[in-house]
C-alpha cells in the first residue's frame, strides 16, 4: 500500500500580526475555548489532503517553478470574528480584508496543482471557493448551541502582511488536535 501524507499549502504569519493575535487572545473572557497554539498559526492557501509520499519531491519541484514566477504582494489584516457569525459560531478567525490578489493567487495555485495531478495521472478532488478569505484560525469551537459573549476586538488598526513565501505542510492528526510539520518553503519571485 502506498504511504500518504496529509498536505496543505499555507502562508506564514508575520510578527506584527502574531502580536496582534496574542493581544486579542489575552483579552478574551471565554471559558471552554481551546485556542490554537501560536506555532500552528498560518494563512491556509489550499488544503491538498492525502498525497502519495513518494510523489512529494515531484510536487515540490513543480510548485517551486510556479512560485518563482509569482510576484510578492500584500494583504491587510482586518480584525477578529466569530465564523460564520456570533449566533452560531464554529470558529474564531483573525481575518484579512478581501484581496483580489489573494483570490488570484489561490486560483492560479489551484490550476497549477490541477495541471500537476493530470500529468501524474492522480485523481484531482481539491476544492476552492470562488471568493477566498485570508484568515488565521485562532479557535475551533467545539460546543454547539452555546451563547458565546461578544468578542473583545481591537481598536482600529491596519497591519499589512507581505506575502513573500508559501509553505508546504504535513498535517498529522493527533489525539489532542492537529500538528503541523513544515516540509518545504517556496520563495515568491526568486
Amino acid at each position: 500500500m502506498t504511504k500518504t501524507k496529509r498536505l496543505f499549502l499555507a502562508l506564514p504569519v508575520n510578527k506584527d500580526i502574531k502580536n496582534q493575535c496574542n493581544s486579542f487572545v489575552e483579552k478574551q473572557n471565554l471559558s471552554n475555548v481551546k485556542w490554537v497554539k501560536e506555532a500552528n498559526w498560518h494563512i491556509t492557501l489550499i488544503f491538498i489532503g492525502e498525497f502519495q509520499e513518494d510523489k512529494i519531491p515531484l510536487l515540490t519541484k513543480h510548485l517551486a517553478t510556479f512560485f518563482q514566477n509569482i510576484s510578492p504582494f500584500k494583504i491587510g489584516f482586518n480584525n477578529f470574528f466569530y465564523i460564520p457569525n456570533q449566533n452560531s459560531p464554529r470558529m474564531i478567525w483573525g481575518e484579512f480584508y478581501h484581496s483580489k490578489e489573494f483570490d488570484i493567487f489561490v486560483y492560479e495555485t489551484f490550476i497549477r496543482l490541477k495541471t500537476f495531478y493530470k500529468k501524474q495521472d492522480i485523481p484531482f478532488d481539491i476544492k476552492i471557493r470562488k471568493r477566498n478569505k485570508a484568515h488565521i484560525t485562532l479557535s475551533r469551537l467545539r460546543e454547539k448551541n452555546v451563547k458565546y459573549p461578544t468578542l473583545i476586538t481591537q481598536d482600529s488598526f491596519r497591519i499589512n502582511q507581505n506575502i513573500e513565501s508559501c509553505q508546504l505542510y504535513e498535517s498529522k492528526l493527533m489525539h489532542n488536535g492537529a500538528e503541523y510539520f513544515l516540509l518545504h518553503e517556496f520563495r515568491l519571485g526568486s
